[in-house]
């Protein structure tokens, strides 16, 4: 009998197929922009503007006329921008919110829309209805046991936010348990197993 292993296809299968799930559905939020020239720690204005991602590209648009399209680029939370140049996703805000540093300015982006100005629409002019409210839901965790053919995977995620860390932990394989690790875009949702090759190790 062949020893059974996750091979490392394998497991570069299990990412690929996992943090799709919940980056391919497409949100539109309304939020509020806070933006910060580069280098400074005040605000030079606050704006009204829709938030949108589909597939790890995010869309910013300002209700002052700015319209910031993001596109993944190498690592988790870097991106390019609509002119070429680099963008980063920061941590800071928690779940409050997000923030994208880019060539000239900081975009604070939060979900919470009370600190608009009376006076400011919402939603910027020529947006098309929000598919969220203002307060995103709160996520769910991802934890879940899958067996075949003897051999379990147990996969986790704290599904905290657009980037999150993907635990799984095999057990029943005859050459290495160690469980595995993985930074990875979007949340996840569901988790099948099934021996795809048909060779006796099951993949997730």
């Amino acid at each position: 009998m062949k020893p059974r292993s996750l091979s490392l296809c394998a497991t570069a299968t299990v990412l690929l197929c996992m943090g799709c799930f919940g980056a391919s559905r497409a949100d539109t939020v309304n939020a509020r922009c806070d933006i910060y020239p580069k280098g400074s720690d005040t605000a030079s204005k606050v704006v009204a503007c829709t938030y949108s991602q589909r597939q790890g590209h995010v869309a910013i648009d300002r209700a002052d006329g700015r319209r910031h399209e993001l596109s993944p680029q190498g690592a988790a939370g870097n991106y390019i921008d609509e002119n070429g140049q680099k963008a980063v996703r920061s941590k800071g805000l928690g779940d409050q919110g997000q923030i994208y540093r880019l060539a000239k300015e900081s975009i604070f982006v939060y979900w919470d829309t009370a600190g608009l100005p009376s006076s400011m629409a919402v939603r910027p002019a020529n947006t098309p209805p929000t598919v969220l409210p203002a307060a995103a839901p709160p996520l769910v965790p991802f934890d879940q046991t899958l067996t075949l053919q003897g051999i379990s995977f147990h996969a986790t995620s704290a599904n905290g936010g657009s980037t999150n860390e993907l635990r799984i932990v095999p057990s029943g394989l005859a050459i290495d348990n160690t469980p595995i690790v993985r930074s990875i875009e979007g949340q996840i949702t569901r988790a099948e197993v099934a021996d795809l090759n048909a060779d006796g190790s099951p993949e997730l």
